[in-house]
């Protein structure tokens, strides 16, 4: 229980300084590079996630079937498991070296509008990254053994730790007049530091061994398994990272600025809810193998669902009622005009986003049941869909157009279909989970909503005090707003318990 609270809390603290690093270093990055270089160096980012697809899905597995393991107390089959988790890794990496030299010698094809030094540079930071996908992927296996084992404190402050020195090397060597390709040099360097870590904490702090034996049947259950996690990561990137790829291919480097940085919004809503789901997956798990009734995970759900929603909630309607006057302040210097264009992107998903975002502690008991297929089909019919509709949009609309697919997929396939999927076939109780989380609710986002048009319009956001005094004013009552007339007794005690212990220990 005390790692378990321990990884929220450093999820937590990884989440802020994320999140805090976004808020400072983008318009540093994008006024250093500018906004056809820093388009650009996007792309990359975009291209190579799609490299990290031959994975297949199996590194998913083993947090999962670690913690099953040691729920059944096997380490023999745990070591065997792990060496054939390697292998399949290794066969992956040959794969994405094939298809990323084959990628690289079609660079000019794939994107047209890229020419003279924005290709050449391109051509270099995608080599650099590259290279590291392919020496990366045969340690994979080692990124997934601590949460496993229900740990989360070594790894957690191994990943803090490298990004602050990655956001520190960055800020001194764009002062010294360093461009695009020094940050991707940096990025790869805090990934090698991470994954060093990861494999030394799972030798030497947890006791890892890997006994080098091929067994059909571990095979089999691996990539069983992983296939569905697989076409769920396809799903996945045709959301999130194909929007980049298709406005380079129509449009060009700027518009990629402004696409990245309106959904990027998107990520930061994601990472706020991720940091409390994927610390309770190994428990999920354990759940699982030990037959809990669907009656417990449903309440485990809603509980979870409820601390998502009290960020979540915030940061949607902070983002409705300030997310133009922010975008200003911050990046407007350098886009100008077209400032309003990212936060318009941002609000088409954002909003239908929010729903799927409280309820992902479901995908982990849709994994830890084996499930995950009917999950990968239906969003995977949607993604297609969704590029499909973008794509047609885009060439009207541009990246505006391009979201607004973005959306209508996420309400079809998130909000919809699966809903549906975690009532009748997961064994989720819906309607008890959605009674339970909005619980409350009403009065307090009718105040709220009341409140933050109030601010925005009384307010002349346009320097740095007006709009965070309007986001202090703001959040003061959202959190007496949640506290008076939506937060339970057990929420509060878990709130005044936690600061209680901060205060003790410090």
């Amino acid at each position: 229980m005390n790692q378990l609270k321990a990884g929220v809390a450093l999820n937590f603290a990884s989440t802020a300084l994320r999140l805090g690093t976004a808020f400072f270093m983008t318009p540093y990055v994008l006024s250093c590079l500018g906004a056809v270089e820093y388009g650009t160096y996007t792309l990359v980012s975009s291209v190579i996630m799609w490299m990290i697809l031959a994975d297949f899905g199996i590194s998913a597995t083993v947090s999962r079937y670690v913690a099953e393991f040691r729920a059944k107390k096997d380490q023999k089959k745990e070591a065997v498991f792990l060496s054939n988790v390697m292998l399949l890794n290794i066969i992956s990496g040959l794969v994405i070296f094939v298809a990323g030299i084959i990628v690289y010698w079609n660079i000019p094809v794939l994107f047209p509008s890229l020419h003279g030094e924005n290709l050449e540079n391109f051509k270099v930071m995608y080599l650099i990254s590259f290279s590291y996908t392919v020496l990366y992927f045969p340690f994979k296996v080692f990124a997934g053994i601590p949460s496993g084992h229900q740990k989360f404190i070594v790894p957690g402050l191994i990943n803090i730790t490298s990004a602050m020195l990655a956001v520190a090397a960055s800020v001194l060597f764009l002062w010294w007049g360093y461009k695009a390709i020094t940050l991707v040099i940096i990025n790869v360097a805090s990934g090698f530091a991470i994954l060093a870590g990861s494999i030394f904490y799972s030798i030497k702090g947890l006791g890892t061994r890997i006994q080098w034996k091929i067994s059909p049947e571990i095979l089999k259950v691996i990539l069983t398994y992983s296939c569905w996690i697989f076409v769920g990561s396809i799903a996945d990137l045709l959301y999130w990272k194909t929007g980049n790829i298709i406005i380079a291919h129509t449009s060009g480097p700027m518009d990629v600025t402004l696409f990245s940085l309106g959904i990027n919004f998107s990520n930061d809503f994601i990472i706020v809810s991720t940091a409390v789901a994927g610390v309770f997956f190994p428990k999920i798990v354990s759940m699982v193998a030990l037959n809990q009734t669907n009656q417990a995970l449903t309440r485990l759900m809603a509980r979870v669902g409820r601390l998502q929603l009290l960020f979540i909630g915030l940061l949607m309607m902070g983002f409705i009622f300030f997310g133009q006057q922010f975008l200003t302040l911050w990046v407007g210097r350098t886009l100008g005009s077209r400032t309003y264009i990212c936060w318009i992107i941002g609000l088409l998903v954002v909003i239908p986003l929010s729903l799927p975002l409280v309820q992902n502690l479901g995908i982990q008991i849709v994994q830890a049941k084996n499930m995950h297929n009917y999950r990968a089909g239906i969003l995977l019919v949607i993604a297609v869909c969704n590029v499909i509709v973008g794509y047609m949009l885009s060439k009207s609309f541009g990246a505006p157009g391009l979201a607004a697919g973005t959306a209508l997929s996420l309400i079809c396939g998130q909000c919809i279909a699966m809903n549906y999927f975690y009532h009748k076939k997961v064994g989720i109780n819906i309607k008890v989970f959605f009674s339970r989380l909005l619980k409350g609710s009403l009065l307090p986002a009718l105040i709220l909503s009341t409140t933050g048009a109030l601010l925005a319009w009384l307010i002349p956001m346009s320097s740095l005090m007006p709009f965070f005094t309007g986001i202090f004013l703001f959040t003061a009552c959202y959190i007496l707003c949640a506290w008076l007339f939506y937060m339970n007794d057990s929420e509060k005690s878990l709130i005044l318990n936690t600061f209680r212990r901060f205060r003790k220990n410090t």
